[in-house]
């Protein structure tokens, strides 16, 4: 039956099969590819959201982030250390008492900061240079 129903297609309904399978080739190509650009940080795998962009989605969480952010390194302090402030001057390991601040110094990583910059010029340096 089958064999004798596709013999039978006249070469208009071909051409419509055709296109057809060329047009859904295409979609999948592009959704493949917006996968494949797609990286995503560690725990975290690319995934087509509902609307077929690709996102990144959470492996043992249940979150999602954009694909292609960039990791910034972890701020390394010393024993000393009560917190980490994120401010406008930069990042900073700071030491704290009944909450106020006591001491402020630079991350001791600072090599591995200079690095990340120097690997990703188009992000802005705070004017604390860590």
């Amino acid at each position: 039956w089958f064999i004798s129903s596709f013999c039978s297609l006249n070469q208009q309904s071909l051409t419509r099969m055709n296109l057809g399978i060329i047009f859904l080739t295409v979609i999948c190509l592009a959704f493949a590819d917006e996968l494949s650009d797609c990286k995503c940080l560690e725990g975290y795998r690319p995934q087509l959201d509902e609307d077929g962009h690709a996102m990144c989605y959470g492996i043992h969480v249940k979150a999602f982030a954009p694909c292609n952010l960039i990791k910034k390194p972890r701020c390394q302090c010393g024993p000393e250390v009560t917190g980490i402030l994120n401010d406008a001057s930069g990042v900073w390991c700071v030491k704290y008492n009944r909450g106020s601040q006591v001491k402020r110094w630079r991350c001791e990583n600072r090599e591995e900061w200079e690095t990340f910059f120097s690997q990703h010029p188009n992000i802005q340096r705070a004017s604390g240079r860590n």
